[in-house]
This record gives structure tokens, C-alpha cells and sequence, in this order.
């Protein structure tokens, strides 16, 4: 029997490799660590435009105003280039091919599985919807950066 980095034997069996930890023993884990958490990074990022504009405020800050107007024009073009896809193509958003509403538990966590997982036969098309709204706001931004 094989063992982890942890010490942790583990069982190999036909259809894996390697088996998850016992659930029942209390040995699960959350899915998303800690430091990875969406709203951790949110709050990282927000904190880092801060310290920029002080580095800005700091070295010339006669420019302030500019790098504010820059990022607010960004920002408004990724908008924009979303809301576009919205109205361009409002029934192919990517979850209308979810396997179920999101809205319904939008802080559902499944335990090794998809937190909402896509519907049988529709991968392809929620991936094509995916790609397609990142690149129509790509556009819509590299436009609007292009033109600064």
C-alpha cells in the first residue's frame, strides 16, 4: 500500500489510484483553503489598487487624478462589454446550462464535486458561452486601453 506525504496509507483499487480520506473518521477538508477564498482575494486586491495610488500620491501627484480616471474607464468598459453580451445574446448566458438555478444556493459547497455542476451534454456550450462573454469584455477593455 502506498503512502501520502503525510504518512497517510492509502488504498489502489481498479477504477483510481488513490482514494479521498475517510469522511466519517472527521477527516475532511474544505474544498477551497483558506488563503485562496474569492473573497480573501477581492479584499487583496482592493488593498494592493490602495497601496498603488499611494505609491502614485507619492511619487507624482499631479498624476492622481489620471490613474483614477484610467481605472475608472476600465472599469466601465468591462461593464460595458458585459452588459453588451447581456443584451446581444440574453439566452445563452453560461448558467442556463447549469444543471440547476444557482440563484436557489449560491453558497452551496459539494465536497468533491462541482459546486454547480453543468447539464449532461451541454459542456461544449457552456464552455463556448464562457469564452465568448471573456471576449467580448477583453474587447470592449483592450478597446478602450487602446484608445487612452
Amino acid at each position: 500500500m502506498p503512502k501520502l506525504p503525510n504518512g497517510e496509507r492509502v488504498e489502489e483499487n481498479e477504477s483510481s489510484v488513490f482514494t479521498l480520506p475517510d469522511e466519517s473518521a472527521g477527516e475532511s477538508k474544505p474544498s477551497i483553503p483558506y488563503i485562496i477564498n474569492p473573497r480573501r482575494w477581492l479584499a487583496l486586491a482592493f488593498v494592493a489598487v490602495l497601496a498603488l495610488f499611494a505609491a502614485i500620491w507619492f511619487a507624482a501627484p499631479a498624476q492622481l487624478p489620471v490613474a483614477a480616471y484610467k481605472l475608472a474607464l476600465v472599469l466601465v468598459a468591462g461593464l460595458a462589454g458585459h452588459l453588451f453580451d447581456c443584451v446581444v445574446f440574453p439566452y445563452a448566458v453560461p448558467s442556463s446550462y447549469l444543471y440547476e438555478d444557482w440563484r436557489a444556493a449560491p453558497e452551496e459547497d459539494r465536497e468533491g464535486d462541482a459546486d454547480f455542476p453543468v447539464a449532461c451534454g451541454c459542456e461544449g456550450l457552456f464552455m463556448a458561452a464562457t469564452f465568448r462573454k471573456a471576449a467580448i469584455v477583453a474587447v470592449f477593455v483592450l478597446g478602450v486601453c487602446l484608445g487612452l
